[in-house]
């Protein structure tokens, strides 16, 4: 309404179609100016938004390759290849052995012939593919309740990893971290 009143408006004693023409000139000129820098704007949210897109489509499927510390630091899982898909098996724990000094066993399985194997090399996620800059299509087994979970594991950064194990729509995400150093 503004434009409207400052187009319309007369000058002095003027109120030719000239001078009208003259500040709808302007005006759109304005608002060109505004319209460019919106633009701008826009563009430059845009790009922000999509920089981590791009930079995680930017994963090789092997990078998901070496040890990893769990998020509670009491183990470290080893992921590596094996007929074109991923696995993790436990490689170092905080406590490798119970009370009697033998081998932490995998005690809390759910299934009984399972619970005499040690939990040192034991592969705990298994099959996952990588689709899309994440590694997908996964099972995760839980040695603490002897549970297995769908699961997917994404970077976040070269040396952060996501981890999400899901049991239909719930789920939970924990945070790993690279192992730099043996």
């Amino acid at each position: 309404m503004d434009i409207f009143l400052s187009i319309c408006s007369p000058i002095g004693n003027s109120n030719s179609l000239k001078e009208v023409e003259r500040r709808l000139h302007q005006q759109n000129l304005l608002l060109g100016w505004d319209r460019l820098r919106a633009g701008i704007f826009i563009l430059g949210v845009f790009i922000t938004l999509l920089l981590p897109v791009t930079a995680h489509g930017q994963q090789k499927p092997s990078d998901i390759v070496g040890k990893w510390l769990t998020q509670d630091g009491k183990a470290k899982v080893e992921f590596y290849k094996a007929d074109d898909k991923y696995f993790g098996r436990i490689v170092w724990l905080v406590k490798p052995l119970d009370e009697r000094g033998l081998p932490v066993l995998d005690i809390h399985n759910k299934r009984a012939s399972l619970r005499s194997r040690p939990l040192m090399k034991l592969a705990i996620i298994n099959g996952l593919e990588f689709k899309n800059g994440k590694w997908v299509n996964g099972t995760l087994y839980d040695p603490v309740d002897g549970s297995t979970y769908g699961c997917s594991v994404w970077l976040e950064q070269e040396n952060t990893m996501k981890l999400r194990g899901y049991l239909g729509l719930l789920y939970e995400t924990e945070t790993w971290t690279r192992v730099t150093k043996n």
